[in-house]
């Protein structure tokens, strides 16, 4: 069984899972995830991150329109932030408003997905996914408020009797299975190790096999791909040494403390 090392998904976003006809791996990708066919209509290239000074973030966020006015946002994040859940709350309200407002093939958007792929620990849950919506139920009697026909006939597309955001956490942390039992864990062996079996089948794998491979890179795009790790390692450097000298300098001065306590009372004594 060959396993071939892929591209990083986040630099693929930004140079070949944006182009028209590389769409097919990205509607896979969604189609395993929400358990249906996706066919992407559009993306939004304004938002892309630029690219020559890309390695200087941790994060990409690709806004996508799929079936029926349906809004999809993907978002990779590498390192951790403390405030990350407050800031997704933050992009998933401003993002429907924003897109909305543009108009064009964004107007009367029917529905908003967040998906968040996050490379690093996210809380305390053991599962590498995790699926959310807002859900409307009665205070005392528990049942879930519903659409009414007229208000269904506004939304061509609903789930769960609802159009509010619907969200997706991917842990890539938490997901340690070598041997993926169904198609979306090949998804998720892909988004954890960059590497592509030739056994999976999942949706945009073939795709994915064929242009996403580091051996289709021009000169030019491996010198910009390598700066792009590069820089990624140079910040999970800084990170890990800042977390160093934080722990360094509090072992210093528990340290110094209890020595100032050994003087202290060897001077009483």
């Amino acid at each position: 069984m060959g396993t071939r090392s892929m591209l990083f998904l986040d630099w693929a976003m930004e140079y070949y899972l944006c182009e028209k006809e590389n769409f097919e791996i990205l509607e896979g990708f969604l189609s395993e995830l929400l358990q249906r066919k996706v066919v992407i209509r559009q993306i939004e290239e304004s938002e892309r991150i630029y690219k020559e000074r890309r390695y200087k973030f941790n994060e990409v966020v690709m806004p996508v329109e799929i079936d029926d006015k349906e809004l999809c946002v993907v978002e990779l994040q590498h390192g951790g932030t403390s405030d990350y859940y407050w800031r997704k709350l933050y992009r998933v309200n401003n993002s429907l408003t924003d897109y909305v407002n543009r108009g064009g093939v964004y107007s009367g958007a029917s529905k908003l997905y967040s998906i968040n792929v996050a490379y690093f620990e996210i809380g305390e849950g053991k599962d590498y996914i995790y699926h959310g919506f807002t859900d409307f139920r009665g205070l005392h009697n528990k049942k879930q408020l519903k659409l009414d026909v007229l208000q269904r006939a506004l939304c061509t597309k609903y789930v769960n009797d609802g159009m509010y955001p619907e969200c997706y956490i991917i842990s890539t942390n938490s997901f340690d299975n070598k041997d993926p039992k169904n198609t979306l864990d090949e998804w998720m062996f892909y988004l954890t190790y960059s590497k592509i079996r030739d056994s999976f089948t999942a949706q945009g794998m073939d795709k994915a096999r064929k242009i996403l491979s580091k051996g289709s890179l021009t000169d030019e795009e491996k010198r910009q791909y390598e700066r792009s790790i590069h820089g990624r390692r140079s910040d999970d450097s800084i990170v890990d040494t800042a977390f160093f000298y934080g722990k360094l300098n509090g072992m210093l001065e528990k340290w110094a403390k209890e020595q100032e306590i050994v003087s202290y009372v060897g001077a009483m004594t």
